[in-house]
């Protein structure tokens, strides 16, 4: 559209209604796309939402979700255990400075933080499958370096979900990182850079 036709003040309406329209849009597909999730469906709708800039959206009704639901005694007990007892001792494995912050589970979902020390040890806790485990809002908070991660994480197949988690971290090597990073056909050299200096300050225990 050119710039004239952008001028046009019935062009200018028809433009905001569309960004409003889509705004509103992507708070519902998200909220939509969670029920969907919650209901044992976790990846087609969630992945449609996201790849149609639903994020904000999204993210906002994944909030909305967590803060309406209750504790489940039983559910949370399983996802705090996994977490604490096979996710940490799996992440430490590799990146031992790396420490769990808070968690809080409650009916279908859950809320949880990693601790990192460094940009590598920030860039594997993110780039790890957590998608597996169901759909998952990923946040960096900035200099105090923590990852947030807010989630469903009841899925169909739970036992195989945790595994991929937990075999990530596992073979979270810098070797495996760089193949895992290059294998992408993707070259960047402070990437390479920071993992090799990394590597060099932490030999493998």
């Amino acid at each position: 559209m050119s710039v004239v036709m952008k001028r046009r003040p019935w062009v200018r309406r028809m433009i905001a209604s569309a960004l409003v329209v889509g705004a509103l849009g992507g708070a519902v597909v998200g909220a939509q796309a969670i029920e969907r999730a919650v209901n044992r469906d976790p990846y087609g709708e969630l992945v449609i939402a996201m790849y149609q800039r639903a994020g904000e959206g999204f993210s906002a009704a994944l909030e909305a979700r967590f803060a309406s639901e209750a504790r489940d005694p039983a559910f949370a007990a399983d996802r705090e255990r996994f977490l604490r007892d096979r996710v940490l001792p799996a992440v430490q494995t590799n990146l031992p400075e790396v420490t769990l912050g808070k968690v809080d589970c409650r009916q279908t979902m859950c809320q949880w933080t990693f601790d990192v020390p460094d940009l590598y040890s920030d860039w594997v806790v993110m780039s790890a499958p957590w998608r597996h485990v169901g759909t998952t809002s990923l946040r960096h908070d900035g200099d105090a370096r923590v990852a947030a991660l807010l989630g469903i994480v009841a899925v169909p197949d739970q036992a195989r979900a945790d595994a991929a988690i937990v075999d990530w971290f596992e073979r979270a090597t810098p070797a495996a990182m760089l193949h895992h990073f290059t294998s992408q056909g993707r070259t960047d050299a402070h990437f390479v850079h920071m993992v090799t200096e990394w590597a060099a300050a932490h030999p493998r225990r």
